[in-house]
């Protein structure tokens, strides 16, 4: 119990091997569901944060590893004002803040302000060039009706052409089906979907961009 180092990798384990806590009583949870276990690790989290002191290494994993519970948890404001007060400590230590501004890119996302969320994807690109970044970019911007005329071609995700009729372009309709299947309910860590993304005939999971999946 006075081991931060301890709670916070227990906390880890349970978000990153999908670990479901049984408990009964909440009509609006199920029996396994997800919020039971990430309120767990919320509670481990929290204890840490306590345990150790203000400003030390481990504080600061500990409140970047609570910023991603919450955000997972859909309390994006919250975990907005989070990942924004670990960007000061970040540059005191000289270190790369590139995924906190990745995560405050997905926060403001997730709150509707697609225009600071590009910004911040912009500024996660440049501190961490990739593709990853190039796409967020580009989701952020097709909210806002596509990319600026003055946006740097190093910014734009390199999209292939596709080979359709633009006369008649393919009349691609989705159905919802998970009322029929019961699981239209609150799940408790954010949204999930499967698909066969790389076409080996199993059904991939995805936890991110769900929105944009579906």
């Amino acid at each position: 119990p006075d081991r931060p180092e301890i709670r916070l990798r227990y906390a880890l384990w349970l978000k990153d091997s999908d670990v479901r806590i049984a408990r009964e009583g909440d009509p609006n949870r199920g029996l396994q569901d997800s919020a039971w276990t990430y309120d767990m690790i919320r509670f481990h989290i929290e204890k840490a944060i306590d345990l150790v002191p203000e400003g030390s290494e481990t504080m600061l994993q500990a409140r970047m590893l609570l910023a991603r519970i919450l955000l997972d948890s859909g309390e994006y404001e919250t975990a907005l004002g989070t990942f924004e007060s670990l960007l000061p400590a970040f540059e005191e230590r000289g270190a790369n803040p590139g995924a906190v501004w990745n995560w405050v890119g997905h926060c403001l996302y997730r709150l509707g302000r697609y225009k600071r969320a590009a910004a911040a994807f912009i500024k996660a690109h440049d501190l961490e060039p990739g593709p990853r970044h190039l796409w967020d970019i580009k989701m952020a911007y097709d909210r806002l009706g596509g990319f600026p005329d003055d946006l740097p071609g190093k910014y734009r995700y390199p999209l292939r052409e596709e080979n359709y009729d633009r006369a008649s372009p393919p009349d691609l309709k989705f159905t919802d089906v998970a009322p029929e299947l019961h699981i239209n309910r609150y799940a408790g860590a954010g949204p999930v979907a499967w698909s066969d993304y790389d076409g080996d005939g199993d059904q991939d999971r995805s936890e991110e961009h769900t929105s944009e999946l579906q």
